[in-house]
């Protein structure tokens, strides 16, 4: 009894010792190929106000680069939210209109147009205050940077709940490059944006020029007879960049950009009840006494939104030594907000 019990441990032994065996051949193979296809992309950030690798930085920050935005099709401020946790967004006057973000749970009540929110944005280092001047669009983006809060230290008062960095491309000053990209969209809706830019004077003077547009009927149907749909979009922005590097020590580029953004946002006038319950003096009050729909809304008119905004941005760099560099940012920002 011994010895055949001896024997079966040793021939399960053998048999399990095959069995490994033959699992590490095959998983020692697969991985080969794997790796000799795959590229770990090395995302640089400056949340710290320098250049690092996103994993050396001890902060919560989420990095979005260009690739990624692309790919997922990020258009407006709001898009990165698919992207970023704990973050949420807000627009309480329709899409491309003061967006409002959520971060960790703080975020602002109040939907004033001369408000500021605890979530502070920036586009290349430029602080965004206001909602006129929020309601941006994302095209032609090197990356995005979300720094989870408070990022009152290096962010300003305003960036309790933290802060989203957004940074546009930068001219290549030793080739020309471009693209042009477009898609339809539900609702009658299509999207066109796209980038040229190169080198006017080889590694010293280079300049970039980026355009987009897009639109989109509204899908919000009104129960009041002949109201057009809300919640439609009509947005163009144009952006130029010049850069100049006169020499290894100097840098500086200029970025003037416009944007435009109209369309219906969402109905605010709501009638979808009976004025002997509320007391209403609206004498269409009484038109809509039932549940008029998720999709529906109960608007006498559409409002026509019309937001403006002009930006200019002058960044210089100055390397004093390979330890420090001088930055001076100046930023010009523009807004006007209107609906009729």
């Amino acid at each position: 009894m011994p010895w055949r019990t001896h024997r079966s441990t040793c021939s399960r032994l053998r048999e399990l010792s095959w069995l490994l065996a033959g699992g590490a051949a095959l998983f020692g193979a697969w991985p080969q190929g794997v790796r000799a296809d795959a590229v770990l992309e090395e995302v640089v950030v400056t949340a710290e106000r320098r250049s690092e690798k996103a994993q050396d930085i001890p902060l919560a920050i989420t990095a979005v680069s260009a690739a990624e935005l692309e790919s997922r099709g990020v258009r407006q401020a709001g898009d990165i939210t698919a992207d970023v946790p704990n973050m949420l967004l807000n627009s309480p006057y329709g899409p491309e209109a003061q967006p409002t973000f959520t971060l960790r749970g703080v975020t602002t009540q109040d939907f004033s147009e001369n408000q500021s929110s605890p979530v502070a944005m920036y586009v290349d280092e430029v602080y965004k205050s206001v909602g006129a001047v929020q309601a941006l669009q994302t095209y032609d983006l090197d990356r995005v940077e979300v720094l989870r809060g408070p990022q009152g230290t290096l962010y300003g008062k305003n960036a309790t709940g933290g802060a989203i960095s957004f940074y546009t491309k930068n001219p290549s000053l030793t080739a020309y490059d471009g693209y042009i990209t477009a898609g339809p969209g539900n609702y009658s809706g299509y999207s066109v944006q796209g980038a040229v830019g190169g080198p006017v004077i080889d590694n010293e003077i280079g300049w970039r020029a980026a355009v987009m547009y897009a639109k989109r009927d509204g899908w919000v149907r009104s129960a009041v007879p002949g109201v057009e749909p809300l919640n439609g979009v009509d947005a163009a922005a144009g952006r130029f960049t010049l850069l100049a590097k006169p020499n290894d020590s100097l840098t500086a580029q200029l970025k003037l950009s416009v944007s435009r953004s109209g369309g219906t946002p969402y109905g605010a006038h709501a009638i979808n009840n009976d004025p002997s319950l509320t007391g209403s003096s609206d004498p269409n009050a009484s038109l809509f006494t039932g549940n008029i729909g998720w999709f529906d809304n109960g608007a006498k008119f559409a409002v026509h939104k019309d937001i403006r905004s002009d930006n200019a941005t002058l960044k210089i760099d100055w390397q004093l030594s390979p330890q420090a560099t001088l930055t001076s940012v100046t930023g010009y920002d523009y807004g006007w907000w209107y609906e009729k």
